[in-house]
């Protein structure tokens, strides 16, 4: 899923965004929920004491089902204003995404058709963060475009120049764009690549692998390594998973 902020991926269990902080509201409700039903399942044990026991820890239990009264009154307080920022927040997504829609997809549309990725790729970088850019998962050519762009961002290291490194920051970003394209393109998607998109990704995949094997030593082995120690089970990829990684195992050359 993809943040409705910042329009990251995200995954389906994160509460907040890792890059933005912003609430995601069905992942948080579920939160909520298991641990209501943890506090639940505890009130539901304290019915198995034998009575003997109960006798003599009465004031104890009296303490504890105080405890537990505050604990479950706190977390329906939480369970009701999630609620309400959900409601709220509901109606806001569905009006700014249909309003993005309506402002965005048809310059996108006019630039894709065109057969200038660049200027669509740049166009659509520039839309990451507006109001309702959530949508723009659902662009019909959204997928083939972010990949370009991470085609784009690894090519851009041939054109360093001679004896000129990356910094940090910038190699981070590569090796993120480079895991992205190489590993992610098949992932499923609401929007499928076309067939001509496809064959398009395959090359740019093909030719990311040799830049960062010849400009950073990264050759496959490495770059499979780096991913499988990186991405979440689903097969999500996050930058800052790579980059702890990258700053945990001083791979970075400088």
């Amino acid at each position: 899923m993809f943040c409705a902020n910042c329009g990251a991926e995200i995954g389906e269990k994160d509460a907040h965004c890792p890059y933005c902080g912003v609430l995601n509201p069905r992942a948080a409700e579920k939160k909520y929920m298991d641990k209501l039903e943890s506090i639940r399942e505890d009130t539901e044990k304290l019915m198995d004491v034998p009575e003997e026991q109960a006798r003599a820890g009465v004031r104890k239990a009296g303490r504890l089902a105080v405890v537990i009264f505050c604990i479950v009154a706190a977390v329906i307080g939480a369970l009701a204003m999630a609620g309400r920022v959900m409601d709220r927040a509901g109606g806001d997504y569905v009006r700014d995404e249909a309003a993005f829609k309506e402002a965005y997809f048809p310059k996108l549309d006019a630039l894709y058709e065109a057969g200038d990725d660049d200027a669509t790729a740049d166009y659509m970088e520039e839309l990451y963060g507006l109001d309702g850019s959530s949508v723009l998962r659902v662009w019909e050519h959204y997928k083939y475009v972010l990949y370009y762009s991470d085609y784009r961002v690894v090519a851009a290291v041939r054109d360093l120049p001679q004896g000129e490194k990356l910094d940090k920051y910038d190699y981070e970003e590569v090796v993120f764009r480079g895991l992205e394209l190489i590993y992610q393109t098949e992932t499923s998607s609401k929007r499928p690549m076309t067939e001509e998109e496809k064959e398009k990704v395959r090359g740019y995949k093909e030719e990311a692998g040799q830049i960062l094997a010849e400009c950073l030593s990264l050759d496959e082995a490495a770059l499979e390594e780096i991913y499988q120690a990186c991405a979440e089970e689903d097969g999500s990829l996050y930058s800052f998973r790579v980059s702890e990684w990258l700053e945990k195992t001083e791979a970075y050359g400088g």
